[in-house]
């Protein structure tokens, strides 16, 4: 069974021909549980149900829910280039952009990564948008 299985592996992978037969077994174990993996990833992946909290792609209206999207921000004249905060109030309930753990300021630029923020459903919405700039607070 052994040599059967040393046979076939060197046939399938002739580059394992000058080593022993438990490199070859373990080789042949590792390229099979890799199969598994790759195979249980593609079968197993999670359904998307309406009640998941996932965010949706920027533009996409089909959800229940309501969204403030802020895709990037543009700065002209002396403040071109500086850092910002923006925030946004929405029905008296403040939003703040950027709010990454640790980033307090951003760059404003191309680059600049699109955030949403889950808002309550209304009727009418009253929004109200203010930022600062590391460039303008500076002494």
């Amino acid at each position: 069974m052994v040599d059967q299985l040393t046979k076939g592996i060197s046939s399938l992978a002739p580059f394992l021909e000058p080593y022993s037969s438990w490199v070859k077994v373990l080789f042949s174990l590792w390229v099979l549980l890799t199969a598994i993996l790759l195979l249980s990833l593609i079968l197993a992946r999670p359904s998307r149900d309406k009640g998941s909290e996932q965010l949706p792609a920027v533009g996409d209206t089909r959800h229940d829910a309501v969204w403030l999207t802020i895709k990037r921000a543009e700065l002209y004249g002396p403040l071109a280039g500086a850092e910002i905060r923006v925030t946004a109030k929405v029905n008296g309930t403040e939003f703040t952009y950027p709010t990454l753990e640790g980033v307090e300021w951003l760059g404003v630029g191309p680059q600049m990564a699109s955030q949403q923020f889950r808002i309550p459903p209304a009727t009418q919405y009253e929004l109200q948008f203010t930022h600062r700039s590391a460039a303008a607070t500076a002494p």
